[in-house]
């Protein structure tokens, strides 16, 4: 639903890249990629694919597309996650996938997880909203779950399984997650403390999130 009043954020629409990269790195972050692009990632479709997505069907809506693009994108970025580990010759704990339009609202307690028994294979979503699948908008991967189903997300979309026959991305990504021998845990928002938000102009003229 469009949002009145909504506002571009600082960095503006004709940012480049790099400027992108800088104030991620002003803000104490380390840059290992960053690319924005308007082209779409030219997506494969297998004969007589399998059903996937059956609400928005990536072989007839542009929203199913978009969900198998998302997935190509992450499996990309997992590729240089394993390739930022060699170079450094290190591994790390958990790979935490978030929106560029999350409003962190509250502290991320990321050693409350690694103290679980079993945070390796885990993946963490928030307990609700789920949709009949698990909430995707955050989630947190422990290092073995991530290599699981992240570097395979987009490749093994279409491999014919009946449990993949899901109805929406939310199902497709529980069902995934079990096919990969992945434990989902669902956990509370003030463990996963995001919202979807976008930057409004109120009646004083000053700047606000919603």
């Amino acid at each position: 639903n469009k949002i009145p009043n909504s506002k571009t954020s600082d960095l503006g629409v004709n940012v480049t890249t790099e400027q992108v990269a800088e104030h991620l790195r002003n803000a104490g972050g380390h840059v290992a990629y960053c690319n924005l692009t308007a082209a779409r990632e030219d997506i494969q479709f297998p004969r007589n694919p399998p059903l996937r997505l059956k609400q928005y069907s990536p072989i007839e809506t542009d929203i199913g597309r978009s969900v198998v693009r998302k997935f190509m994108t992450l499996e990309f970025l997992m590729t240089h996650v394993r390739s930022r580990e060699r170079a450094m010759g290190v591994q790390y704990d958990f790979v935490l996938l978030t929106r560029d339009d999350d409003h962190w609202m509250g502290p991320f307690d990321l050693l409350s997880f690694k103290a679980e028994n079993g945070h390796e294979n885990n993946v963490y979503s928030r307990n609700c909203k789920t949709e009949g699948g698990i909430n995707d908008k955050t989630l947190l991967f422990g290092r073995l779950a991530a290599e699981r189903v992240l570097e395979r997300l987009y490749s093994d979309f279409w491999m014919r399984d009946k449990r993949l026959e899901a109805w929406n991305a939310e199902a497709f990504w529980k069902a995934f997650i079990h096919v990969k021998g992945v434990r989902s845990k669902q956990v509370s928002l003030s463990r996963l403390p995001t919202a979807a938000s976008v930057f409004v102009n109120n009646s004083q003229g000053t700047r606000s999130v919603r």
